[in-house]
């Protein structure tokens, strides 16, 4: 049975969260910017592209929508998330999710010869 986006990204950060030092907050928020992100991705938008999608005024006021927080409470999580390094801004501005943050949904074996 197959588990829907959102809760896939939200079991995935509740096993990192004592590790990454997050609040239940944080996860919510990190969690609707994981299933945008995936969404995106399935769409087959590319990074720098992806980023700004990720983080432009649009998109903030549909994760405060769907968590129902003000936008004031939505950039204060955003900045700790910074702060922790879990969301990375680039010298041009663009914010970025730290890689071990963005769940592998695959793997792939190459088997050797010997």
């Amino acid at each position: 049975m197959p588990i829907p986006n959102l809760e896939l990204s939200r079991i995935y950060l509740t096993i990192w969260q004592s590790i990454i030092g997050i609040s239940d907050r944080e996860l919510d928020v990190l969690a609707e910017i994981l299933d945008k992100r995936r969404e995106l991705v399935n769409d087959g938008l590319k990074e720098p592209y992806l980023s700004e999608y990720l983080f432009n005024t649009k998109s903030r006021k549909e994760y405060c929508d769907r968590l129902e927080i003000t936008t004031f409470n939505f950039q204060n999580i955003l900045s700790a998330l910074k702060k922790k390094e879990l969301l990375i801004e680039g010298e041009d501005g663009a914010v970025t999710i730290d890689e071990r943050l963005i769940p592998v949904t695959e793997l792939t074996f190459n088997f050797i010869e010997e």
